[in-house]
């Protein structure tokens, strides 16, 4: 059999595509097992990749085991709608430090780390309770970081938990959703 230049070109591009494709399989299974939920507290999920814990409801749900069903329920000592200004979200999260225990705000690499792309509306795992969008319906879209944009920083990078992707925001003043990250010990 002769080979030409062409075969060989097709050849090879057949063999990268079974080699991404075998990444992008075994990204996938390790995104299902990193995730767990708390064995302490169901309100919390542990990141074994990045060694953080992720509040498992968004701002300003608390996850409850004995509503019926257990799940996300709005936290009526938080007042106002579910999304809130960039200024705002570093006090919300520091309201949940006790017991040497710190939350805060993300970075955006942190937040970046927990999307999952093989999921959609929202990009992230069935852990993770994706909350409700301000108008009551709908999957909540873009997540604050602590991250500023770098050639303005009055913008703030966020991620958008309904395709995936992160994005710096027109203005911090605008109104996006939360989140809250902690490096310590659960």
């Amino acid at each position: 059999m002769k080979k030409g230049r062409f075969g060989f070109c097709a050849v090879a591009l057949r063999v990268s595509a079974v080699v991404l494709f075998s990444g992008f399989s075994s990204g996938l299974l390790g995104q299902t097992a990193r995730f767990a939920v708390n064995s302490n507290n169901a309100s919390v999920i542990n990141d074994s990749a990045t060694k953080l814990y992720w509040q498992r409801c968004i701002y300003p749900y608390s996850y409850s085991t004995t509503a019926t069903p257990a799940g996300c329920q709005k936290n009526s000592t938080f007042p106002g709608g579910v999304s809130m200004a960039w200024s705002s979200a570093a006090s919300y999260c520091t309201q949940y430090n006790k017991n040497g225990i710190t939350w805060r705000v993300p970075t955006i690499q942190e937040l970046k780390s927990i999307v999952d792309r093989s999921q959609f509306a929202p990009a992230m795992n069935t852990l993770f309770d994706p909350g409700q969008a301000s108008s009551g319906t709908g999957i909540p879209d873009f997540f604050w970081s602590t991250t500023s944009y770098a050639q303005n920083t009055n913008n703030a990078w966020t991620v958008n938990f309904y395709y995936g992707y992160s994005y710096y925001t027109s203005s911090k003043s605008n109104p996006a959703y939360l989140r809250c990250v902690s490096s310590n010990s659960q």
